[in-house]
């Protein structure tokens, strides 16, 4: 999509407008997260056995090998506990977070100033300020996330572009960077990024309120 939209806390707003002070996260980062946003499953899928496999039950059977496979192929991080199979394959991956439209209601509650972002433009100037980050992928989130279950011939594979369903009232379009990062978080600096940045405004009294004349 051309455009995507971020929520930027007050005190941060001036410094992300001008390109200062971009924020990444890894999915761990995300997966910590306290509050409404909290999402223990980002960066991770969850796979579970919730009963014993007979030789006969060829399903179970080929969806515990097809999730062998996956992790095998993928050489992801996994934890096996009491027949529950999580695959953590994205844990360290850097992920930058937008929406697919702005949430004023959620502005006012949090004190958040909105963006509206030039995506393309946007995301080739922080690449090639940053060249460490890697490439990246961009898409909208989808809200169809659940948990396999082994026994009934599933096997999930994880997909960073999907979370559960009581999330969807994000409407999140997500970045991620190919690079792992050892640290949590990055602030960013890309002073030519802020070309494709810019902020929006839910009236023209909000406009004026910022020191601004709306315009057509």
């Amino acid at each position: 999509m051309p455009y995507a939209f971020k929520h930027v806390p007050m005190d941060f707003a001036r410094a992300f407008e001008e390109g200062e002070s971009i924020r990444l996260g890894t999915f761990g980062a995300y997966s910590r997260m306290e509050g409404m946003r909290s999402d223990r499953s980002e960066g991770s899928q969850r796979n579970y056995l919730t009963k014993e496999i007979s030789e006969t039950d060829t399903d179970a059977r080929m969806a515990l090998d097809q999730l062998y496979a996956i992790q095998f192929s993928q050489n992801v991080e996994n934890l096996h506990i009491n027949n529950v199979f999580i695959s953590n394959s994205y844990e360290r991956k850097l992920i930058f977070c937008m929406s697919t439209q702005p949430d004023f209601d959620l502005c006012d509650r949090e004190k958040l100033a909105v963006f509206r972002i030039e995506v393309r433009p946007f995301l080739e100037e922080i690449v090639k300020a940053h060249h460490y980050l890697g490439d990246c992928v961009a898409n909208r989130v989808v809200y169809d996330k659940r948990d396999g279950d082994i026994s009934k011939g599933e096997a999930r594979s994880f997909n960073p572009f999907q979370k559960p369903q009581k999330f969807e009232w994000e409407k999140e379009y997500r970045v991620v960077f190919s690079s792992d990062s050892g640290e949590n978080f990055v602030n960013l600096r890309v002073p030519q990024a802020a070309n494709s940045i810019r902020r929006t405004f839910r009236t023209p009294e909000e406009l004026r309120a910022a020191g601004f004349e709306p315009t057509d």
